[in-house]
């Protein structure tokens, strides 16, 4: 699952969606992928998951020093292991899950 939301900023691409489907085995949820800027920041502050939502940015530490609107598949590959696979991002991210009621 990820926050992306189309076009909210220049990375968020159909180009680099598309690559990062290309590159994973595993199902990509984009639930916010059609609201706007203003509709999401809304739901981070009811959720109490805002703070946390304008933090350092992953891409900012990973991704490449200038913006790319179409995403390479060897370069995702490569960024992928230097992180130690998809997997072990999932279940780091499983292992930190929080439950919020709604």
């Amino acid at each position: 699952m990820t926050g992306e939301n189309l076009g909210q900023v220049s990375s968020q691409t159909l180009g680099n969606l598309g690559a990062v489907e290309e590159v994973t085995d595993l199902g990509v949820l984009r639930p916010l992928l059609g609201f706007d800027k203003s509709a999401i920041t809304d739901m981070a502050r009811a959720l109490g998951t805002y703070e946390l939502s304008i933090g350092p940015e992953v891409c900012d530490a990973l991704g490449p020093k200038h913006t790319t609107t179409v995403g390479n598949r060897e370069w995702l590959e490569r960024s992928e292991a230097r992180v130690g696979g998809l997997e072990a991002l999932a279940a780091q991210a499983w292992a930190s899950r929080t439950t919020v009621s709604l």
